[in-house]
């Protein structure tokens, strides 16, 4: 294989050091399990074992319950606080059964996730059966996206409809706002991407987005009335019940504490220490919860600013509103991380100015294993590194570099 250009070579480095730190991790958590004897969460960089791929597992089990999908939680007692566009993505599964369906699932994002990374990155090495091997190495042996596979979340619908989207809109594609308001009607963090738009200068495109993603919510609610035969009031009322659920259950708890990288973790770790040393928190989580809001709310309008007004390289904006998309919600678990492959292909391909390798190896710390040491229970110090890895990597994109003539 013959490198061409630094590009390529930083491709390449890039697959190395992924599959490099995930050989090392794996060794790690075999020696604990195999030679000092220990489980979870010592054995493994991924999920308790005993849960593996029941978030994949309760949605399916939620589709095929009596009634609506959120009926599942008062039949189980599991949360299903998903949109309901989400249940209707995965209403052709239901031809399956249950294991059946979870493997085509599952092979279904092996496929597309080794085909948006050849066509978003490794299609640059040229050689086609080069490019294919690295790009099926990038993605077995990433972080995100194995834990994603383990966990057998949706998120991995939305990682695809978030990819089709940021490749029309390169492409200067009008329809690039359909897969664009499907994610968000999906998960509603995506919606952060509207504002490229606004950047473009085109504001027709960001009203026509977010009208599309409500006529897509609309849409779901209205397929599930349809074939639970309950009222769309109900099910919006079912929905917005559990949703507000799961914050308290997750984000003031250590329960949405392990595998998370977000923010909020800092506020959840710096109170559960205080009342450990002192018997009470530092503040209560309500008020919290209130403060972060608005904070997360400043932060991101700062980075709105910078994606409309700044004239800066795309990749850039991309990277802000990813490591956004990221870093500010209350809870952001792992298998999220998957989106952060669009700051690396951003900056990877985008990039026209001289690499730095130092940033290079920062952009690329969320898609590696870095669980070496547990803070509490199954937390471990990824929470810390990856929350501030995607932050300074926010923080170099926008205060790094030159103008540039949009």
């Amino acid at each position: 294989m013959v490198i061409e250009n630094e590009r390529q070579r930083n491709i390449l480095f890039s697959v190395c050091l992924i599959a490099l730190a995930f050989a090392i991790s794996v060794g790690w958590h075999y020696a604990q399990a195999q030679y000092e004897g220990k489980g979870y969460p010592e054995s493994t960089f991924l999920f308790a074992p005993g849960d593996k791929f029941n978030d994949f597992m309760n949605a399916f089990k939620a589709l095929q319950a009596n009634g609506t999908p959120y009926n599942f939680y008062t039949q189980s007692g599991v949360l299903m606080p998903y949109l309901p566009l989400t249940f209707v993505a995965l209403k052709p599964l239901a031809i399956f059964q249950i294991k059946t369906a979870f493997m085509v699932f599952s092979l279904f994002s092996i496929i597309a996730f080794v085909s948006i990374a050849y066509f978003s990155i490794f299609k640059k090495m040229n050689d086609r059966l080069i490019g294919y091997f690295l790009a099926i190495i990038f993605v077995v042996t990433s972080y995100p996206f194995l834990f994603q596979l383990d966990r057998g979340n949706v998120e991995m619908m939305v990682f695809i409809l978030m990819a089709l989207f940021l490749w029309a809109f390169q492409k200067n594609k009008a329809w690039a706002i359909i897969p664009l308001a499907a994610a968000i009607a999906m998960k509603l963090y995506p919606g952060v991407f509207l504002f490229l738009f606004l950047g473009k200068k085109q504001y027709r495109s960001f009203v026509f987005g977010s009208l599309l993603a409500i006529l897509f919510g609309f849409i779901g609610y209205l397929s599930i009335s349809l074939w639970s035969g309950d009222t769309i009031l109900n099910i919006i009322g079912q929905n917005i019940h559990q949703m507000s659920l799961f914050t308290p259950m997750y984000a003031f708890s250590y329960m949405g504490f392990q595998h998370n990288h977000t923010l909020w973790g800092y506020v959840i770790g710096l109170n559960g220490l205080i009342q450990k040393m002192t018997g009470s928190p530092l503040i209560e989580y309500g008020i919290a919860s209130k403060l972060y809001a608005v904070l997360a709310i400043v932060l991101f309008l700062l980075v709105a600013l910078f994606v409309v007004f700044a004239r800066r390289e795309q990749w850039r904006k991309i990277v802000a509103l990813t490591g956004c998309m990221l870093v500010l919600p209350y809870t952001s678990f792992d298998y999220t991380l998957i989106n952060w492959f669009f700051a690396i292909s951003a900056y990877l391909i985008y990039n026209k100015n001289k690499y730095s390798l130092p940033y290079l190896i920062l952009i690329l710390i969320p898609f590696l294993p870095v669980d070496y040491i547990l803070i509490k229970n199954d937390a471990s110090i990824s929470i810390v590194i990856y929350s501030i890895t995607i932050s300074l990597a926010v923080l170099f994109a926008i205060f790094s570099g030159k103008k540039v003539r949009i």
